[in-house]
């Protein structure tokens, strides 16, 4: 109940893990002129690339694909940062933990929420190419926000047995960034799934392509598909359970394994 009880406690202590988590955007870019713009600008040149690799290969001009990679690669980096640092949360964290009598899940949220500012950075980039090819909003756009809470809570949850796990298995931080690695090509971001493939194993079976869909749907006005966001939050309850269940069974040891 302690673990527990630690979980609930940083989550309302929303003072330290926003400063932090601010800080660990800021410090990335100290001292350089364009700041966390580098984001933006570096995220730019990869849908660029991208969409001229298309065009090339199809002829011709495609808004529609631009507006789907420019969602599409951000919503793919903010569920691929909570798989790959959420392994070293509590471990770039031990200056912090050894200094200061905080709960150690403060440190996974400040990971979590790290990650949703760098995905509000790159949600400009949406936002210009929308503006460009005069998207029209539609009612669906509401549905962003709890898309996005949907993903968040798979992040912490996510993040919190990672963490844990990542404290006693060092190996496994370079493990999960081979896994990323293969399901970012086996995951419908820079492709899109025809009718045929969205039936197919590859993505029926595919867990991030449900948390894709819920951040990815309303923003291009597609139709809500019900299944999607029932598995989706499906999934973020799962693994919110079994991520405190990880940390309750490892929090005695993981000072030691720091």
């Amino acid at each position: 109940m302690q673990a527990l009880k630690e979980i609930w406690t940083s989550i309302f202590t929303w003072k330290i893990w926003l400063y932090i988590g601010l800080e660990d955007v800021i410090g990335r870019y100290r001292r350089t002129v364009l700041g966390p713009l580098w984001i933006v600008i570096s995220q730019c040149a990869f849908i660029v690339g991208l969409y001229l690799i298309r065009r090339s290969i199809s002829g011709g001009t495609d808004t529609n694909y631009l507006l789907y990679l420019s969602i599409s690669i951000p919503a793919w980096n903010l569920i691929s940062t909570f798989l790959t640092e959420g392994t070293s949360a509590l471990l770039r964290s031990k200056g912090y933990i050894e200094s200061y009598p905080l709960p150690l899940p403060i440190f996974v949220i400040r990971t979590v929420f790290a990650a949703l500012v760098n995905f509000a950075h790159l949600l400009v980039v949406f936002v210009i190419i929308a503006l460009i090819s005069r998207a029209a909003p539609t009612l669906n756009l509401i549905a962003f926000i709890p898309g996005l809470i949907i993903v968040s809570i798979f992040g912490l949850g996510v993040s919190l047995g990672l963490a844990a796990l990542g404290a006693r298995f060092r190996d496994l931080g370079p493990a999960m960034v081979s896994v990323v690695g293969l399901m970012f090509v086996l995951s419908p971001v820079f492709w899109v799934p025809t009718s045929e493939q969205v039936h197919s194993a590859i993505v029926q079976f595919n867990p991030l392509y449900y948390l894709l869909e819920v951040v990815r749907e309303p923003l291009l006005a597609s139709p809500m598909v019900l299944a999607n966001w029932g598995i989706a939050t499906g999934l973020s309850v799962l693994s919110l359970i079994v991520g405190s269940i990880i940390y309750k069974i490892m929090r005695p040891s993981i000072v030691y394994w720091l």
